[in-house]
């Protein structure tokens, strides 16, 4: 889309407009009595003193002999003394001097340099801080993979965007998150596997005023870095790393838009890629009050290994949708799809004298990812629902092993993968609430459960445009619906409570 550029107003023109409308109501009433105001010709100006009226009295010949006449007035006119036209000309003075005090100021406050830079360089972002608990049988899989049982207070997102529009047809837009991870992360496990092992990024702090004052390193994020050119809205280009224009959720990821807190299944467990490097080509166009727009990229795929590619296998894909926005019956549908070659790669030493290498892959897969999503607003009703199928084709002895260290030597199959959320909320006319219903279902090969069913209920309260409180339940059940899993799958059952308080700025 094509950046609008905001027209600015001088914040001295009413000023201006007034004083130049009085003068002209001067002026007419003046030359509608046969007088010229003072400042037009100072020669005519009306003495200003009794010394001066004297003068002028005793040195024009002509005054001294034109006899004197009475005052003469035409029927219904109305009478403006020199007193009145100068009391209006000192409040033309006074607005005048009122107008160049602001242009003054808005040079020092706004000048020109500093409002295109203003649309140059923006600086934007959100933050969300709160707490949770999850209720769950602690000798289960999601319970012992996930510090779960215990009222936690958290450091949420911490997103900031960086905008950067140098001219109309070309932007840059950078994403960084800021996390405190790896802080906890399991590295290995206990008893059977091994010696348990915790990350621990403490160290003493370099830049610190005591040689011992502790510090904890966190990773910082690359969510997406980009280079749009815009110049036509039914075709731009976007170069470098972004978010895959997949459906709804994978779009719209911050925290303020999004009507739910928690984050769907197929997301999370990255059926597709959440983010991709390449180019992407997308554009929009109207048919009638119809818009209609389009998303295809080419990139390296993904990039969870390595932000590299590791053969010239390109992955592809494309999006198309058709949004009406403007009344009280508001919808989006789209369609998206993907397909990539997906390996690892493993470097050996194969030689001393001379020193060789040699590389190959211990697995890889086709995947095939198609979704449909609808967005609908009805009025004051808002409804989000996403379908997604995956498929995965791994080559002939390229298969990967299936969580090593829990079931040492299983592999994984070839696979069909389905799932799909819904959510209703309803914005009520009380207080910013808006209580929402969300629900999320799906199916895979799994070493817990092949099926998992999720119910939520939650609201978003907000307070004002930028700050809102977000808080949802959740119960997850696992069944075994296709598959057989070793154990019982619904002692990963779980329940959870998150809350979060969201500003964006």
């Amino acid at each position: 889309m094509r950046q609008h550029r905001t027209l600015r107003i001088s914040r001295g023109a009413p000023l201006a407009f007034f004083a130049a409308t009085l003068t002209l109501f001067v002026n007419s009433v003046a030359a509608a009595q046969g007088a010229v105001p003072p400042e037009a010709n100072p020669s005519t100006a009306p003495p200003t003193s009794e010394a001066e009226t004297k003068a002028a009295d005793s040195s024009s010949p002509a005054a001294a002999e034109a006899p004197v006449e009475p005052e003469t007035q035409t029927p219904g006119a109305a009478v403006v003394t020199p007193e009145q036209i100068a009391a209006l000309q000192a409040q033309i003075d006074e607005l005048k001097a009122k107008q160049e005090e602001a242009e003054t100021n808005a040079l020092l406050a706004d000048d020109s340099s500093a409002s295109v830079e203003a649309d140059i360089f923006k600086v934007y972002g959100f933050m969300d801080m709160g707490a949770q608990r999850y209720w769950v049988n602690k000798r289960s899989l999601v319970g012992s993979v996930f510090d779960t049982n215990a009222v936690t207070f958290v450091t949420g997102n911490i997103d900031l965007y960086f905008d950067f529009n140098p001219s109309p047809d070309w932007r840059t837009l950078a994403e960084v998150r800021f996390t405190e991870a790896p802080l906890g992360n399991i590295e290995s496990y206990g008893g059977i596997a091994g010696t348990f092992e915790r990350t621990d990024t403490q160290q003493f702090d370099p830049h610190g005023t005591a040689p011992n004052a502790p510090m904890w390193g966190g990773y910082t994020v690359i969510e997406r870095a980009h280079i749009e050119w815009n110049h036509f809205q039914a075709f731009r280009l976007l170069v470098g790393k972004f978010f895959t224009p997949f459906g709804i959720w994978n779009v719209d990821h911050g925290s303020p838009t999004l009507l739910s807190i928690a984050m769907p299944q197929f997301i999370q467990q990255m059926w597709m890629p959440i983010r991709q490097t390449g180019v992407q080509a997308l554009g929009t166009f109207f048919a009638g009050d119809v818009e209609v727009g389009y998303r295809a990229w080419l990139t390296n795929g993904r990039t969870e290994q390595n932000p590299f590619d590791y053969d010239d296998g390109k992955a592809f894909g494309a999006r198309l949708f058709a949004r009406r926005d403007g009344g009280a019956i508001n919808y989006q549908i789209g369609a998206s799809y993907h397909y990539g070659h997906v390996r690892d790669k493993v470097v050996d030493v194969t030689g001393i004298s001379p020193l060789l290498f040699d590389s190959h892959s211990t697995w890889e897969y086709d995947e095939h990812v198609a979704g449909a999503d609808v967005s609908l607003d009805l009025d004051n009703t808002r409804i989000r629902a996403e379908a997604i199928v995956r498929r995965t084709d791994f080559d002939q002895g390229k298969q990967r092993l299936v969580s090593a260290g829990f079931l040492p030597g299983a592999l994984e199959p070839d696979k069909w993968q389905l799932g799909g959320y819904l959510t209703v909320a309803q914005q009520l006319p009380w207080f910013g609430l808006e209580p929402y219903f969300y629900g999320e279902v799906m199916q895979q090969p799994w070493v817990a459960a092949d099926g998992l069913l999720m119910l939520s209920a939650g609201f978003n309260w907000r307070f004002t445009a930028a700050a809102m409180l977000k808080a949802q339940a959740t119960r997850s059940m696992f069944y075994d619906w296709k598959y057989e899993t070793n154990g019982k799958a619904s002692v990963n059952n779980m329940t959870m409570a998150i809350v979060r308080l969201v500003v964006a700025f």
